[in-house]
């Protein structure tokens, strides 16, 4: 379903970026160190950029998203309040990007990894269930999201520093978004702020 309001397509390729700006600019407050922006060797510029986002596109968000929004998300609302379908979502989510293709990188940042992925969960339902249930939605998304952690690296295995508190600040944004929309909604994550 590609037909939802042109407010959720701006709110999913907006805020991702958004939230780690904020991120990075409290830590720089803080006395850390701003990123190289789109710093990797993968660094999207031009072509490079294009071929990247459509790399996570398939990699990430299509792969991903057929099950978690496509297939996980729906049935557990059909049991569950939608609150309780996020968290419980949103700690599999996690968990499930703890195989060893990605140890090395996540171990370290485990905790803090998890504390962002449960309320990055409820703000996905949130758009997920303003939209209808599009996946498109949920796919891109999805895209969006880790297509960012290129552009504004925050967390220690993208930065040069290899710094840390930029991914707890950013956590911090993440559950403040999420009580948010939580405290709006009364917990059924459907209705614009």
């Amino acid at each position: 379903m590609w037909r939802v309001v042109a407010q959720w397509y701006v709110f999913i390729l907006i805020f991702p970026v958004v939230i780690r700006l904020l991120a990075i600019s409290v830590d720089f407050l803080m006395g850390g160190e701003f990123p190289v922006f789109a710093s990797s060797e993968f660094a999207p510029s031009g072509v490079n950029a294009v071929l990247l986002f459509i790399g996570i596109l398939f990699q990430a968000g299509i792969a991903e998203e057929i099950g978690w929004r496509g297939y996980a998300l729906p049935r557990l609302q059909k049991r569950f309040n939608p609150l309780l379908s996020s968290l419980m979502l949103g700690v599999a989510w996690g968990l499930w990007h703890f195989h060893p293709m990605n140890w090395s990188a996540l171990a370290p940042v485990g905790l803090w990894y998890m504390l962002t992925t449960i309320p990055f969960t409820i703000v996905f339902t949130w758009v997920y269930n303003n939209t209808k249930g599009s996946l498109l939605i949920a796919v891109l998304f999805h895209t969006a999201s880790n297509f960012s952690d290129w552009l504004v690296p925050i967390v220690p295995f993208l930065t040069p520093a290899g710094a840390l508190r930029p991914l707890i600040v950013k956590c911090a944004f993440m559950w403040v978004t999420a009580l948010l929309i939580i405290a709006y909604t009364r917990g059924e994550l459907n209705g614009v702020l």
